[in-house]
């Protein structure tokens, strides 16, 4: 993994997130946590999930998406997926 890729899936998630919850900086702490320290709901996390499943066109299982609690790790496993 390049930092340039990993950074350039970061940049996308965090324009993703801010879709979802738009009182959000653009550049949103990546190791904060989505549910406690970005304060999204359930709906929201699956209407992330969605756009991420969206924009790089594969679907995560349920049991990983429990896993991902951060941007960091988000973009962990998009690299290690797509």
């Amino acid at each position: 993994m390049t930092s340039t890729a990993y950074a350039d899936v970061l940049a996308v998630l965090r324009t993703e997130i801010c879709k979802v919850k738009d009182d959000l900086p653009p550049d949103v702490d990546s190791s904060a946590l989505l549910m406690t320290d970005l304060q999204l709901d359930s709906l929201a996390v699956v209407e992330f999930v969605a756009r991420v499943e969206e924009v790089y066109r594969f679907s995560v299982p349920d049991e990983d998406w429990q896993t991902l609690r951060c941007l960091d790790r988000v973009a962990d496993y998009v690299l290690a997926h797509r």
